[in-house]
């Protein structure tokens, strides 16, 4: 759920949309369409993120965060806000 939870709010954070991540990783290149996103968003901690897709949806959101940030629970990431909030 901490992915979930977190490509979410750092899509959001960025002003991005579902379909404009999709392109950001494809273009890195990850083929990700919007439907996949969501689908991350809604059930990442189900189905589970792979290290592939998790790399470049950090790649694409905020390349100073690491993957190993993403899987912090929200209440302990208020370094990585800090990072994103810097980043604009």
């Amino acid at each position: 759920m901490k992915v979930a939870v977190n490509v979410e709010a750092m899509r959001l954070a960025k002003g991005l949309s579902q379909v404009q991540l999709g392109n950001l990783v494809t273009e890195l290149g990850l083929p990700l369409n919007h439907t996949q996103v969501s689908t991350i968003e809604r059930c990442g901690y189900k189905k589970g993120v792979s290290v592939d897709r998790l790399m470049f949806l950090a790649r694409a959101l905020c390349p100073e965060v690491t993957a190993q940030q993403w899987l912090l629970t929200p209440s302990s990431r208020e370094g990585v806000d800090q990072r994103l909030e810097n980043s604009r």
